[in-house]
C-alpha cells in the first residue's frame, strides 16, 4: 500500500531516475521476496539497479547490495549463470 503510493509520487518527471525511487523499488522488491514472488521481485530490483548504476555508479554499496539481491533471486529461479554473473559484479565492489 504505502510503497505503491510513494512510488506514484515518484512518477513525477522531475523525479524519474532519482536515487530515492531506487530505494522504493528495492523495498517493493523485498516485499515480493517475502511473499515468495521472486519473478516480480526481480523486476523491481532490476529497475532499482538501472537507477543506482546511473546515479550512484557501479562501485556504490547500494548498487552492490542490489547486485547481490538479484544474484540471489536468479539462483532461486534456477538461472545459475545469471546468478553467478551478478555475484561476480558485486564481488568486484569493495
Amino acid at each position: 500500500g504505502y510503497y505503491f503510493k510513494a512510488l506514484e509520487t515518484q512518477e513525477n518527471p522531475l523525479l524519474i531516475g532519482h536515487p530515492n525511487k531506487a530505494s522504493l523499488l528495492s523495498n517493493i522488491g523485498e516485499i515480493y521476496c517475502d511473499l515468495d514472488e521472486n519473478k516480480i521481485a526481480l523486476e523491481y530490483y532490476e529497475k532499482a539497479l538501472k537507477i543506482r548504476e546511473a546515479t550512484l555508479g557501479i562501485n556504490d554499496s547500494k548498487t552492490k547490495r542490489t547486485y547481490l539481491k538479484i544474484s540471489e533471486l536468479y539462483s532461486k529461479l534456477g538461472h545459475k549463470e545469471m546468478a553467478e554473473d551478478y555475484f561476480k559484479r558485486a564481488e568486484g565492489i569493495n
